[in-house]
């Protein structure tokens, strides 16, 4: 018997969703984000303030941030001035959460070139990426097998966290609400509620998650919740046990809520 190494378990990407790059000016600000696979924004020009889950970064030229599947996102401007990114979504089953979410970019040129390659062989529907175009089929996979080796190498010289300047009070004030409530999604709280048990104000508290999430309260709540509600669906739970374990007092409206985050009713995500 041949000895071999086995790689079947080894990283590669298998699907592009996304692929492009843009400039924003000095007010720019996009609404916060969940999506089930992985998305790399790179810093081009400028600087950028980024949400990763509980985390508030600042960005500067040649940085950039990894942002794991069903982790919630957002991103603006920062320093008034405009903001150049790169932005690369796609699925890896068999990639790990990185040790650390920022990392730097050694040369920018090479993210730039596999974008280049990217539209070049695919046919891209503004920023999705649809097919290889007719006769680039190779040229399509090299560009993929070009964005692997660069993630690769990303992970493999990055293995010390870059340093991040002071963040302001209320990113720490948004980080301790964010656990407060992962903390609590089985129960039916209230704006005041968290306020209270968080001990902030609440105007305090709504401009806080306005800016660093750009969605409100207790829709971001209800989004954790639906997301925590759509794994215990996978798990074998029926939907009024999902809707009762993240304290939904009423399963239609837990239901209305479910597909309005999810895009799909709860039965849909049955194991």
């Amino acid at each position: 018997m041949y000895r071999h190494l086995d790689t079947s378990d080894f990283f590669r990407i298998t699907a592009l969703y996304t692929a492009f790059s843009a400039v924003h000016g000095a007010d720019y600000y996009v609404s916060g984000e969940t999506h089930d696979f992985w998305e790399i924004v790179i810093v081009t020009e400028g600087e950028i303030g980024v949400t990763a889950g509980k985390e508030i970064f600042h960005l500067k030229k040649g940085q950039a941030v990894w942002h794991a599947p069903n982790e919630f996102h957002n991103l603006w401007s920062e320093r008034g001035r405009e903001a150049g990114i790169l932005i690369f979504t796609f699925s890896a089953p068999r990639l790990s959460p990185p040790p650390f979410k920022i990392f730097k970019v050694r040369d920018l040129a090479e993210p730039l070139g596999i974008l280049a390659d990217v539209q070049k062989n695919v046919q891209m529907h503004k920023h999705w990426a649809m097919e290889a175009k007719p006769e680039c089929h190779t040229g399509a996979e090299l560009a993929i097998k070009r964005l692997e080796l660069f993630l690769l190498q990303s992970l493999s010289e990055n293995r010390v966290r870059e340093e991040q300047g002071h963040l302001p009070q209320s990113a720490k004030h948004y980080a301790m609400v964010v656990r407060f409530l992962e903390e609590n999604l089985h129960r039916n709280l209230t704006v005041a509620q968290i306020a209270k048990e968080c001990r902030m104000g609440e105007v305090n508290l709504k401009k806080t998650f306005s800016r660093y999430a750009g969605m409100g309260l207790i829709s971001y709540f209800n989004a954790m919740k639906i997301r925590a509600a759509a794994d215990l669906l996978r798990k074998g739970a029926t939907v009024r046990e999902a809707s009762e374990a993240m304290g939904f007092l009423n399963q239609n409206y837990f239901c209305t809520v479910f597909k309005r985050v999810m895009g799909k009713p709860p039965k849909s995500f049955k194991g």
